[in-house]
């Protein structure tokens, strides 16, 4: 029996890739502009890059950050979210992710041509005191240098790669491939934000070649605290929001069809996909969740096991609720809001799931407490990045616009005893 294939892209093969991929609704077929790809988790982000790269774009270099950026992350010691990270510390990971994002592509390129390359878009990112790599490199020793580098201490690098660096880079990338450069970067939510605002200079507009990057929004990484003037979101690079309309039939139709495409590729059976909307409805914008959902529906057929159902879903919804807890953890007490949410709204006792939308001056003891505007940002913000809050339907994130109007996630405000939500 072969090995299942999980809900993830990175578990598909170049080949399933292709044979299970359906056409997003919000985003582009083909990829050329720079852009920001912003999704809740299990939007098809991932998916989207690697189709991209197999189906239009076979000289791109796509990057797991968090896998190829695996050793600042080791040097922070904490992983690669914190957001306090000390000024000095910072400019120590910004240098030694230009070093790490170069030595990725080198050996990319050199496996790509079967032959030596120049080292030279390594070389303008190593630490002052470091001697440059001399003569071509194959991929073996591309490989070997990637090693060193992250052996090398973070201390090392003591500048900032400026912008002129990062052309210099991306003008050294076109001479390996004699095209354009194309780098695809997923899942920028899983590195510090010094290391992320090294990879967005890659946006600007004077950088060559098409860049996107992939994230969930909302992450601090995404969020300057000034607007740079020469990367507007929309006029220099677009910002692509997979799922803006996740209750919409475009959207439904879309995550049923690759949910299939899901089964089909494992060999399962699904009877009856078309009839479990409650699972595209309770997962929102998630393919990956719907995916999940509908493994607990096919589990629980019958109406006799509608009890076991609920408490395979309401231990989803405790993680969930306990997720947020910790990430909302001195903002706001989610535990207050949910409850709140739960007692507001009385047409979900009886009925089935409907989206919720909450105002801050829904929770003025909440707000009293935050001190500010700008505290209230911050909750926002975490809320997003912990999905227990989203952009409204139809809305789009944008880098520079905080909401002050959200839905709460509808696995959130289940209740847990409205059976209707889950059949």
């Amino acid at each position: 029996m072969p090995e299942a294939i999980g809900p993830d892209a990175d578990d598909y093969s170049d080949p399933a890739v292709i044979r299970a991929y359906v056409r997003h609704p919000d985003a582009p077929d083909v990829l050329r502009r720079k852009c920001l790809v912003v999704g809740s988790k299990g939007s098809g982000k991932s998916f989207f890059l690697k189709h991209q790269q197999l189906a239009h774009h076979p000289s791109a270099h796509l990057l797991k950050l968090p896998t190829d950026l695996s050793a600042v992350a080791g040097d922070l010691g904490i992983g690669g979210r914190s957001e306090q990270i000390a000024p000095a510390r910072a400019t120590s990971i910004r240098g030694k992710t230009a070093a790490l994002l170069a030595a990725t592509v080198l050996k990319q390129a050199a496996e790509r041509n079967n032959n030596a390359v120049d080292p030279y878009i390594v070389n303008i990112f190593l630490p002052g005191h470091s001697s440059d790599i001399s003569g071509k490199v194959d991929a073996r020793r591309a490989g070997q240098i990637k090693r060193d580098l992250n052996r090398m201490p973070l201390e090392e690098w003591t500048h900032s790669p400026e912008l002129d660096l990062m052309q210099d880079f991306a003008q050294g990338v076109r001479d390996l491939s004699g095209s354009p450069p194309i780098f695809l970067l997923d899942r920028g939510e899983d590195i510090s934000a010094p290391a992320l605002e090294v990879l967005m200079k890659l946006l600007d507009q004077s950088i060559p070649g098409i860049t996107a990057i992939a994230a969930r929004p909302a992450i601090q990484q995404l969020v300057p605290d000034v607007p740079n003037l020469t990367m507007q979101p929309g006029d220099h690079y677009d910002v692509v929001h997979l799922g803006t309309d996740p209750y919409g039939e475009t959207w439904r139709s879309f995550v049923q069809d690759a949910t299939r495409n899901y089964f089909e590729l494992n060999d399962i059976n699904a009877p009856g996909l078309a009839d479990l909307t409650w699972t595209r409805n309770l997962a929102r914008d998630s393919i990956k969740w719907a995916i999940s959902y509908t493994h607990i529906a096919l589990q629980t057929p019958e109406r006799r096991d509608i009890e076991r159902r609920r408490d395979h879903m309401k231990i989803l919804r405790d993680t969930a609720e306990s997720r947020a807890r910790t990430i909302l953890t001195n903002l706001v007490d989610i535990r207050r809001i949910v409850h709140e949410v739960r007692q507001r709204v009385p047409a979900t006792t009886n009925g089935p799931q409907i989206a919720i939308d909450i105002q801050l001056g829904d929770f003025p003891e909440q707000l009293s407490l935050m001190g500010g505007r700008t505290r209230n940002e911050r909750m926002i913000q975490a809320g997003l990045r912990a999905e227990a809050f989203y952009i409204l339907p139809a809305t789009s994130w944008h880098p520079y616009e905080v909401p002050n109007c959200v839905e709460i996630s509808p696995l959130l405000a289940w209740d847990g005893s409205n059976k209707k939500w889950i059949e």
